[in-house]
């Protein structure tokens, strides 16, 4: 099956660490800033340009004690799209905003508490896709 649209995306990632290991390597600690081209091959109507800024850290400063923060904002500009499909109302626009937090304790060699937040923010003069989400995890966690 063909694909309905085609996509471009340009990426400039910076990653980090330190030598004490402290905060880990530079493939788990980066800065990312994306464009996304994407080009609706019937009509162009839902074609879009994203622009994406993310980020992911980790911190470990105990042996027993690991953090990871990571979260993306995400701007969508439709050039050809409606907000509810009515000229009138506009240009549609969207931008989303994903954050997450993870805590873990390791209690033994396998088991571990781990503490999870993560939250999403969708906003959007089209209320369709309008919306706001927050969860809060609590585990435990065994690894062999």
């Amino acid at each position: 099956m063909v694909s309905p649209f085609a996509r471009l995306e340009l990426r400039a990632r910076l990653g980090f660490g330190t030598d004490d290991n402290v905060f880990r390597t530079p493939d788990q600690n980066y800065v990312d800033v994306k464009r996304t081209e994407r080009v609706d091959q019937y009509v162009g109507y839902n074609d879009y340009s994203r622009d994406s800024f993310s980020f992911e850290l980790h911190w470990q400063p105990t042996e027993r004690l690991d953090f990871e923060a990571s979260g993306i904002y995400q701007l969508y500009d439709y050039p050809n799209a409606f907000a509810f499909h009515v000229p009138a109302a506009g240009r549609k626009t969207q931008e989303a905003a994903d954050a997450k937090f993870v805590a873990t304790y390791r209690l033994t060699e396998h088991l571990s508490l781990a503490a999870e937040a993560v939250y999403r923010e969708t906003v959007s003069n089209d209320t369709r896709i309008q919306y706001e989400r927050r969860q809060y995890l609590l585990g435990v966690r065994w690894e062999r």
